[in-house]
């Protein structure tokens, strides 16, 4: 697991290099949905539910389901690991604003890195996940999900938001780094669920 996010975290290093070059920008023009307005229109709403207040629904109502299966530690964890991912990729923002693409394709958010609507559906998509689920097959369904939701998620915010690809591949890595680094620091579960508790 180690190898895997170190992995990660290049990935979200090497992101950076590629901001604003002729990659992003044919990635961006591919995925324009100015010209298919139903496409946008999706895009817009599947962008909204990966903004930070949706997200805490989904943070709380996992904390409340764990909770309620008297599981206080992993509530406890799976709320942690989502406010101090938000805070982390305030401070990635921040730090990184400076080496952010210069071209101003976009309007809004193109030029902040790592996208932050990418980072933080990651990190409750899969934190929930693997939290709530610790046999198979159900946690293979709940990481399927959790990947097709955050992979939406960040095709949503390059289609609806004009964000560069690079920003939300970035905040994809950044997002499961953080993720993965805390549950295996906090002795979690984040096997295949093969093997049974």
């Amino acid at each position: 697991m180690p190898v895997v996010i170190a992995g990660l975290i290049l990935s979200f290093l090497l992101m950076m290099l590629f901001g604003d070059s002729e990659l992003d920008r044919a990635l961006l023009m591919l995925l324009d949905g100015s010209g298919l307005p139903n496409l946008a229109q999706a895009a817009a709403i599947i962008h909204w539910c990966a903004q930070p207040l949706p997200l805490l629904v989904v943070i709380v109502a996992g904390a409340a389901l764990l909770l309620a299966l008297r599981r206080w530690q992993e509530a406890a964890l799976l709320g942690g690991i989502a406010i101090a991912g938000w805070l982390l990729t305030l401070a990635a923002q921040h730090l990184t604003l400076p080496l952010g693409p210069t071209s101003g394709a976009s309007a809004t958010t193109g030029a902040v890195y790592p996208d932050m609507s990418a980072a933080l559906a990651t990190i409750a998509g899969f934190a929930t996940a693997f939290l709530l689920t610790h046999r198979s097959p159900a946690r293979a369904w709940a990481l399927a999900g959790a990947a097709g939701f955050t992979l939406t998620a960040g095709v949503a915010a390059i289609v609806a938001d004009r964000v560069w690809p690079s920003s939300v591949v970035g905040g994809w890595a950044l997002g499961l780094a953080w993720t993965l680094t805390i549950l295996l620091l906090a002795r979690a579960d984040i096997g295949d669920g093969a093997r049974s508790r």
